[in-house]
């Protein structure tokens, strides 16, 4: 078996292995664990569906030193209504902080980009809302955020997918093919016989 054979199996042996161990729940995903390094499709719209995280789960507090508080300290917290306001952020467990999963999942490596959001998780609860509105007019945010949505289209939209349109194309070639060869065996079958 040729090397380059031997790694395709070895990726589609992983890829099995972590879509069977993710099967039971798509939360099981962390945006954290797939930057740079997401070459699935299903695992890539699973983060997508599930970046929020359910209603049920309670963000841990971050503490601000406050001199108008009585003990000196502020408790923030990651807000809700981020995810609806900005479509673009991810929350991440393992980090308890925000990614921007268009940046993460389908980066422009063409300009120079911001570290936060990207590759480091984003936790600054006191400007989350300016820095959001100014990461959402980043050209580099703006082209990965089109990037997104062309696949969020093409992956939703079975038509557009060049992989199952070939699929269907292939089976309807085979299928001919199998008509050519019955009747040339027909032939072959009267001449010998």
């Amino acid at each position: 078996m040729n090397n380059k054979l031997k790694r395709l199996c070895f990726c589609v042996w992983q890829i099995d292995d972590h879509l069977q161990s993710n099967a039971k729940s798509a939360s099981n995903l962390d945006i954290r664990d797939y930057i740079q390094n997401c070459r699935v499709d299903e695992i890539k719209y699973s983060l997508i569906q599930t970046r929020v995280p359910e209603q049920s789960f309670q963000f841990p507090p971050k503490q601000y030193k406050d001199k108008r508080s009585s003990t000196g300290f502020f408790q923030r917290f990651c807000n809700r209504q981020w995810f609806q306001t900005f479509d673009f952020i991810s929350y991440s467990r393992i980090d308890d902080g925000l990614y921007c999963v268009a940046c993460v999942l389908f980066p422009d490596r063409s300009h120079h980009r911001s570290s936060y959001l990207i590759s480091e998780p984003y936790r600054n609860w006191k400007d989350a809302m300016q820095d959001f509105k100014s990461h959402a007019v980043c050209e580099y945010h703006i082209n990965s955020a089109a990037k997104l949505q062309a696949f969020v289209d093409t992956y939703e939209t079975t038509v557009l997918r060049i992989d199952l349109s070939m699929t269907e194309e292939n089976a309807q070639i085979i299928q001919r093919n199998h008509e050519v060869l019955r009747s040339i065996l027909k032939c072959v079958h009267g001449v010998l016989w």
